[in-house]
């Protein structure tokens, strides 16, 4: 939004923020949001009283349907191909059977930092090799559906009940060619960097229409993501005359949740006041069970490609490990209040 990165910009779903869908990053996927259930989207590039003081960009503010105009439903299947990666040799860690769906099964659980570095050399899983295959082309899926009842055969815009439901997926293979050519220290580093990728979400939406002076409205969405990175590059030193082969494996898994009560009220016998009142509650979790690197001679560079090497037991290597605990960012719930506001025709008086 004008020039800007996403860290000056902020996104809404139905009036309520919505969390990062991406680690570090301030961004939203868009693309979860099926087309044919948004009302509309508005673009704010210049800041009110009401909004929040943390966007210097702008903000995209996306409306849901309340009531569909009748059942609709829609299913979208698709897959890419990826000159890059499709089809070529591409690495990952050893997961988990669950991975597919962005969950970690416990595979990479770390044993715990009160053990000693003996016990713990030996509790540790054998994953310090990653998996080699071909790697297959991504694949998303869609799926949306919504519906409308009109409880009154006088008038159909009168006692409505509306919802929408949706559920998306995307997975992802990418390669990135790595070269760092540090001519101060003589050192030259190639490699690449593999990362396998999930993307899921949730939405439900029930809207209820009481008369035409009363709404009430309960949204929930749900959003999940993992990223599986593998990256390895060669380092040749040319001043000290070494060469080591350098492999960072690491998994990252997010959850965000967004859940919303709200209503509208006219209040005509007041005078004609509008009454329009929020509450959400919003929470994300962010989990890193896993993440190692090690350093190998060239020697043992035929012997690690074909098989595991066990921590502790690698001569002329120096394995690092590290690990980090479920950690849990952002809980809590919010209130978004009330706004009380006045149309302009009753706050002129007729004539």
């Amino acid at each position: 939004v004008r020039g800007t990165t996403d860290r000056y910009s902020s996104t809404t779903l139905d009036g309520a923020t919505v969390t990062s869908t991406e680690a570090g990053k301030k961004s939203f996927s868009y693309d979860l949001l099926p087309a044919n259930l948004i009302d509309r989207t508005i673009v704010v590039k210049s800041s009110t009283p009401d909004m929040p003081g943390d966007i210097t960009g702008g903000q995209v503010q996306i409306q849901t349907l309340d009531f569909p105009p009748k059942m609709i439903m829609r299913v979208n299947l698709g897959t890419s191909y990826n000159t890059l990666t499709t089809g070529k040799q591409f690495f990952s860690s050893q997961g988990g059977k669950h991975d597919w769906l962005g969950f970690d099964d416990g595979s990479r659980k770390f044993p715990g930092d009160n053990n000693s570095l003996l016990s713990l050399a030996q509790m540790l899983p054998n994953s310090w090799a990653p998996l080699s295959r071909h790697a297959p082309s991504s694949s998303s899926f869609y799926y949306s559906f919504g519906d409308r009842f009109d409880f009154s055969e006088d008038n159909p815009l009168l006692n409505q009940l509306g919802f929408i439901t949706s559920l998306s997926y995307k997975n992802g293979f990418q390669r990135n060619k790595k070269y760092i050519n540090d001519i101060a220290l003589s050192r030259e580093n190639t490699g690449s960097k593999d990362e396998y990728s999930v993307l899921w979400g949730a939405i439900a939406n029930i809207n209820l229409k009481l008369n035409e002076n009363n709404k009430l409205s309960i949204k929930n969405n749900f959003n999940h993501s993992a990223l599986d990175e593998v990256t390895q590059f060669n380092s040749i030193d040319g001043g000290m005359m070494l060469q080591n082969l350098y492999t960072i494996i690491g998994w990252n898994q997010r959850s965000i949740y967004t859940g919303q009560l709200s209503g509208e009220h006219n209040l005509s016998s007041l005078g004609g006041y509008l009454v329009d009142w929020q509450m959400f509650y919003s929470s994300s979790r962010s989990e890193d069970p896993d993440r190692k690197a090690q350093a190998l001679d060239p020697g043992l560079v035929a012997d690690r490609r074909q098989k595991p090497v066990a921590p502790g037991v690698c001569p002329g290597g120096r394995p690092e490990i590290g690990g980090l605990g479920a950690e849990k960012l952002g809980p809590g719930a919010e209130f978004g209040g009330v706004v009380v506001r006045r149309p302009a025709q009753a706050a002129h008086g007729p004539g």
